[in-house]
């Protein structure tokens, strides 16, 4: 799962890039974190039963979080965002984590968090999310900067009601 900061930095763009489509971006935002604030992954993520991807399909049958709602939005975006950061954009990162043993990206998010701030124009981190956005004035060892701005400026582009609609069709999102 991106950082924190990414998630809020994509719901962000997204709101900039569709300003009609969000009505209340407080509850947009809250949205976009909900799943990382849970104490139990797997459910959050709607995880299939390897673990490593986002059943999209399974959010979009569950009847807990209304889809349509701004909350609901932003919970879907979250989960698109895991799904392609691990499996499409990182995907040679994330296996080198893997076949390593290595933990996380965390460092890597916190190094990247100062940047990300600042070039977004993140004014306000919800407090639920502050303590997992640190500031490190380190390099990153995995991720690039540049990469991860482009896959921030890719995914807020996307309509979510046009991705909703293909996984309701198709079973997968069209990116």
């Amino acid at each position: 799962m991106p950082g924190f900061t990414i998630h809020i930095a994509i719901a962000n763009e997204y709101m900039r890039k569709h300003k009609k489509e969000i009505k209340d971006k407080e509850t947009f935002i809250k949205g976009t974190i909900a799943p990382d604030l849970s104490y139990n992954k797997q459910k959050s993520h709607y995880k299939n039963h390897t673990g490593n991807h986002v059943e999209l399909s399974n959010f979009m049958k569950q009847t807990e979080i209304n889809i349509n709602s701004d909350y609901g939005k932003g919970y879907f975006l979250h989960l698109l965002a895991d799904e392609l950061f691990y499996h499409n954009v990182f995907e040679k990162e994330t296996e080198y984590v893997r076949n390593n043993h290595l933990k996380t990206f965390y460092h890597d998010y916190d190094c990247l968090n100062q940047k990300l701030l600042k070039h977004y124009r993140i004014k306000k981190i919800p407090e639920e999310a502050k303590k997992h956005a640190k500031e490190l004035n380190e390099k990153p060892e995995f991720l690039s900067y540049r990469k991860v701005k482009k896959f921030i400026d890719q995914l807020s582009q996307i309509l979510i009601e046009q991705q909703i609609n293909e996984i309701n069709k198709n079973g997968n999102p069209i990116i």
